[in-house]
């Protein structure tokens, strides 16, 4: 081919390639148009931080914002030009070449990763996203093909325009295929469960010396071995694990990238919540799942809720302290269906200061404080966990301004608490009497026994732990233990069992005085937690990362 030739097929081709870049502008255009709108209005949302560094929770709004207001600009101007021809092209030039470099100014495309890496995923991200990528590639296709049909009167080929849409459709589907599945809830958590198995085996009373079974886990933390459903339940580095009471593995939730930080057993022993968390500024997501069978029973990232669990323990079957999920909101007070994630009921509690649950068997208990001139009077409000009404406003004392936050407490036993005010005083509140009882100073709850609870207080050397009756407060026997490494303390029939790094020592709970010791029933292994769960004693030793059942 001659070079005029040449020159002369160029002008022929040129009307081609900037339809086609027109046609594929358009469809980009109304699809970021599209996608935009649908982030904004109708697609689901995550709690994302209101203040952050570079990006915040207004982020992915501002990018499809500017995806529908400037795609829509330019969309009309194209409309226009391609209508009427002439000088509107340079309109459309301008117009579309102006839209462009606002895109910019959002935030999303360099933070994209770490909010949906980070953050529960959801719809509105991946939309904006993409609303963001298609209305600035649109753009510029359109800016381009405008500045090649200045001074051009030649008409635009429909079929060049409609291969230019095809084109840019296949381009949008292929990154919708690849960006759409970032806001899938699911992402990254990695489930199993099982069937439905029999009603749960009765509370041991008795163990024997023989272990049933060994379950090894890595990473077990404190407080991570919970009695649930039919067994027992352990908190890993990344999620859960649930096992029967023969020691095998029923079901498993785990997420790939998150830490799980927070295991609660709710609802008689039948729900399981579980916290994972990416470590990210304001990050958290809630999952509520059958103890029985792993099935998801719902998923949350709300603040408040997520922020509540680190305060508030959840209830075993055998444990004696049902506890329940609740959250503050000024003098509200909401208690939330961990069957289902919803707010149950809400309750006006009347005193706005100074909260602090420590519920107990039989209702949701509170410390609320009222300020009166310099100082705080202290009350415990105990609440109907089925309805929210309050069942028994009880003064506690009064303390110092300065000194009325500093209200600790624990539940003993099944009906009671031990706690501390301003003076630094412990003492035994029977909330189903009402009637407060003084004990040692010192002294902290440290668990449950027969029928009771146990304190421990400090001594030299050691300390000494006391089994108190849960009615009165009264001292019924007490142990002293030498050492400063941890104890923990299990209630078993009759017995009082009070385990270290040294093994599991046996004590009769019916004595008065000294605590008699039962060398028979001694297990002579380390525990660092003992758990009574459905048919079996379980000795935790988080060194090793064994879990012992005792049946």
């Amino acid at each position: 081919m001659t070079r005029a030739e040449l020159r002369a097929g160029a002008p022929r081709r040129r009307p081609v390639i900037v339809a086609l870049c027109l046609g594929a502008g358009l469809l980009l255009l109304a699809a970021a148009i599209g996608f935009g709108h649908f982030s904004r209005t109708r697609a689901s949302s995550s709690a994302l931080p209101v203040v952050n560094l570079r990006w915040d929770a207004s982020t992915p709004g501002f990018a499809s914002w500017l995806a529908v207001v400037l795609g829509t600009l330019v969309l009309v101007a194209a409309v226009v030009a391609i209508a009427v021809g002439g000088r509107s092209w340079i309109v459309l030039a301008v117009v579309a070449g102006f839209a462009a470099p606002p895109f910019a100014l959002s935030a999303l495309p360099g933070n994209y990763a770490a909010i949906t890496d980070d953050y529960l995923s959801s719809q509105r991200v991946p939309t904006a996203y993409l609303a963001w990528w298609f209305g600035l590639l649109g753009a510029l296709l359109v800016a381009g093909g405008a500045l090649g049909y200045l001074g051009r009167g030649r008409a635009i080929r429909p079929g060049a325009l409609l291969g230019g849409g095809a084109a840019g459709l296949i381009a949008g589907l292929a990154a919708a295929v690849l960006v759409l599945p970032d806001g899938d809830p699911g992402r990254g958590f990695e489930a199993t469960t099982a069937a439905a198995g029999g009603p749960a085996p009765p509370v041991p009373t008795d163990v024997g010396r023989v272990p049933a079974f060994t379950v090894r886990v890595d990473g077990i933390g404190e407080d991570a071995v919970r009695a649930a459903g039919a067994g027992f339940v352990v908190r890993t580095p990344d999620g859960v694990r649930a096992f029967d009471v023969s020691g095998q593995l029923r079901w498993a939730h785990r997420h790939r990238d998150w830490d799980a930080t927070y295991l609660g057993v709710y609802d008689d022993g039948g729900t399981v919540v579980v916290r994972f968390d990416s470590g990210a500024h304001q990050a958290g997501v809630l999952v509520g799942l059958d103890a029985e069978t792993g099935t998801l029973l719902w998923r949350t990232d709300d603040r408040v809720l997520v922020v509540a669990v680190t305060d508030t323990p959840g209830d075993t079957p055998t444990d004696g302290q049902a506890h329940y999920l609740v959250t503050f909101s000024g003098p509200n007070l909401t208690r939330i269906d961990t069957r289902t994630g919803r707010d149950l009921w809400r309750t006006d509690i009347g005193y706005p200061n100074s909260h602090l649950v420590a519920g107990t068997g039989a209702d949701i208990g509170l410390f609320s404080g009222q300020v009166q001139q310099q100082d705080v009077a202290m009350r415990y409000l105990a609440v109907d966990p089925a309805t929210g009404a309050i069942r028994h406003d009880i003064a506690v004392g009064r303390y110092p301004r300065w000194e009325g936050g500093g209200v600790s407490a624990e539940a003993a036993g099944r009906d009671g608490l031990v706690f501390a005010g301003g003076d630094g005083q412990p003492r035994y509140l029977n909330v189903a009497t009402g009637r407060v009882f003084p004990l040692r100073p010192g002294a902290l709850a440290r668990g449950d026994g027969p029928d009771g609870f146990v304190t421990e207080s400090p001594i030299f050397g050691g300390r000494t732990l006391g089994l108190y009756d849960g009615v009165d407060g009264r001292l019924r026997c007490s142990v002293d233990v030498q050492g400063t490494g941890g104890v923990t303390v299990a209630g078993l029939g009759s017995m009082l069992l009070i385990g270290t790094r040294d093994g599991v020592r046996a004590y009769r709970a019916t004595d008065s005085g000294a605590c008699a010791p039962l060398p028979g029933a001694d297990l002579h292994v380390p525990a660092d937690d003992l758990v009574v769960a459905p048919g079996a004693l379980l000795v935790v030793d988080r060194k090793e990362g064994t879990i012992t059942g005792y049946a």
